[in-house]
């Protein structure tokens, strides 16, 4: 049967068995190596959990039955920007594609022949508008008018003035530098700065009665992008929509070479984005069908973050649903911004959880709980049931202390990404005995015990944080973290770890 090509796409493949060989064939852009590390995980076994830790089967001889795999991922864009991602060989095999500069060792991003025609950012990614990037302050002395005037004065530090003329192909021109800069790169971005501050000049306030904020600032993408595609039309333009521009405009569509990144910070952490029971003021899910329906490419920057990182968060239970219900409402692309990790040590669930989040985005079908319970055998052995049951408690909101707080409560745990949400104190205990089972049941296994009290550290925070006084509870957790500091060398300084040591 010949291959549909076409079907394929960029990056979609085949993997088949053809008269006692092995066939994997691909895309143009990723598919092959897409294709190879499918047949490595799906068929061979291979998990590559983290950079640290990954399961490769020993087969003396490998030998596979007939093969007949079709695959083209829902999403044409996939990163998770997390601790793991840095490093590149463990974002290759998770078949990440986009990449910004952040991510560490640019040099091979562009050279590794693991991440060929992966979307690259021309320049920064983000928030390009503002912070002395494409709009320099050093242009503030020579066209004060290009910068937004707040309290009745341009300023240099805030957004740009969306209705000076001049301005759009000041910013072309700017983009035009980036884009010869770093030939091969395939997206440029034209997004707000990181500040809820849009330009309050007369005209600007005008065309705010006319068009909304987020109005005139997708009408200035979209001249912008059509400029930049006249020269360059393979060069994505990336904008963001998020704070003042993340609700959709009306009677408006979006240029064909233009990405919108729907960043729905404010959006639960606990249910997913068509789920939230308290929430819906927010429009989280109607949004986001409105802007797919105006553009041809939405991509979401989903936020995946606790306030703190030691604290414990119901972050895993709605990940399934809301990747299908995005894919569902038409988006093409993710940008996942999840734990980045500290110093030497992966304290709480971030490492399962940026593992999930990996397989969501190159498949919204994947089954979670399977994911929890494989990850937790492997990384956990005997202690398994303990990790399950564990998340299980985390993601299950009577483990929180709702009662007394009223409906404030959920703005913190329903309402917003960075939850600290109190736990409540008989939970405590059962967490502590969970890890007390666990530690047993792999106790003459140093290295998997390393594993679990790394772990545990996310409970003993929370014992030190919400228990009494005088609980027992206190003592032990702070004995637990600091043998953990000793046996593992973990730096003091670092101001989680310290944070810890000083509760205790």
């Amino acid at each position: 049967m010949p291959i549909d090509w076409e079907a394929l796409g960029p990056e979609g493949f085949t993997i088949r068995s053809v008269r006692g060989k092995l066939l994997i064939a691909g895309g143009p852009r990723r598919g092959t190596i897409n294709g190879v590390y499918t047949f490595l995980e799906d068929v061979v076994g291979c998990r590559w959990y983290t950079p640290e830790f990954a399961v490769i089967p020993e087969i003396a001889t490998l030998s596979v039955g007939p093969l007949n795999i079709n695959k083209v991922p829902a999403f044409e864009s996939r990163y998770v920007h997390c601790r793991a991602a840095k490093d590149l060989d463990w974002s290759a095999r998770q078949r990440f594609n986009t990449f910004t500069r952040d991510v560490g060792s640019w040099d091979r991003v562009v050279n590794d022949p693991k991440l060929a025609g992966a979307y690259r950012y021309a320049g920064w990614h983000a928030h390009t508008m503002g912070h002395n990037l494409m709009l320099p302050t050093a242009e503030f002395d020579r066209h004060p008018e290009y910068f937004a005037m707040q309290q009745g004065e341009r300023r240099h530090d805030g957004q740009a003035c969306m209705t000076n003329p001049e301005l759009m192909r000041f910013i072309a021109g700017r983009a035009e530098e980036w884009i010869q800069s770093d030939p091969g790169a395939r997206i440029v971005s034209i997004s707000q700065g990181d500040s809820a501050d849009p330009c309050q000049c007369p005209d600007c306030r005008t065309a705010y009665e006319k068009y909304g904020a987020a109005g005139l600032f997708m009408r200035f993408v979209n001249g912008v992008a059509a400029e930049i595609g006249e020269r360059h039309p393979d060069i994505l333009v990336d904008t963001l929509a998020y704070q003042w521009t993340r609700q959709p405009p009306d009677d408006m569509t979006m240029h064909g070479n233009v990405v919108v990144r729907y960043a729905p910070y404010v959006a639960c952490i606990y249910h997913a984005y068509d789920g939230c029971p308290v929430n819906t003021s927010q429009n989280i899910y109607t949004d986001l069908v409105q802007w797919a329906a105006m553009s041809r490419r939405v991509w979401v920057w989903s936020y995946i973050l606790p306030e703190h990182l030691l604290h414990p968060n119901p972050v895993i239970g709605c990940l399934g649903r809301n990747f299908r219900r995005m894919r569902d409402a038409g988006v093409k692309g993710h940008f996942v911004q999840a734990l980045e990790g500290y110093g030497q040590i992966h304290g709480g669930l971030q490492d399962l959880q940026t593992y999930l989040l990996a397989k969501l985005t190159w498949d919204p079908d994947y089954d979670v709980q399977k994911c929890i319970e494989e990850f937790a055998g492997d990384c956990y052995g005997a202690a398994a049931p303990q990790i399950v049951s564990y998340v299980e408690m985390l993601n299950d909101r009577n483990t929180y202390f709702l009662e007394d707080r009223g409906l404030g409560i959920y703005d913190d745990l329903y309402g917003g990404h960075r939850a600290k949400t109190p736990i409540k104190k008989d939970k405590l205990g059962e967490m502590d005995r969970l890890f007390d089972e666990a530690e047993e049941a792999v106790a003459d296994d140093p290295e998997t015990l390393r594993r679990i009290r790394t772990v545990r550290l996310s409970v003993q925070y929370a014992i030190l944080t919400y228990a009494d006084k005088d609980d027992p509870l206190r003592e032990k957790a702070a004995r637990g973290v600091r043998s953990l500091v000793k046996d593992a060398a973990l730096p003091t300084t670092d101001p989680f770890i310290a944070s810890v040591m000083e509760r205790g």
